[in-house]
C-alpha cells in the first residue's frame, strides 16, 4: 500500500465511527475522484464500502445540492 492509500485508510478509520450514512457514502465518494480514474475501485478496497455505494456517492457530489437549510441566494 502506497504512502496515499494508507493515508487515505487512517483518515476514513479516523472519522468513518462519526459520520452518517450519507457523509460516509460522500466521503468515500470525494475520496475517491481525488484518485482519479480507477479511484472508486482503490477505496472499496481499502475502505471496504461497494464500488456501488462509492458510485452513489460520486452521483451526490456531481448533483445539485439537496440540503434542506441550502439558501438559493444572498437575501438581505
Amino acid at each position: 500500500m502506497d504512502i496515499k492509500h494508507e493515508a487515505i485508510k487512517k483518515r476514513f478509520d479516523l472519522i468513518s465511527r462519526h459520520l452518517s450514512e450519507q457523509a460516509r457514502r460522500l466521503f468515500v465518494a470525494a475520496e475517491a475522484k481525488a484518485l482519479g480514474a480507477g479511484g472508486a475501485s482503490i477505496v472499496s478496497e481499502i475502505t471496504g464500502v461497494s464500488r456501488a455505494v462509492i458510485a452513489a456517492g460520486i452521483k451526490e457530489l456531481e448533483g445539485p445540492s439537496t440540503r434542506k437549510n441550502a439558501k438559493k441566494g444572498r437575501g438581505p
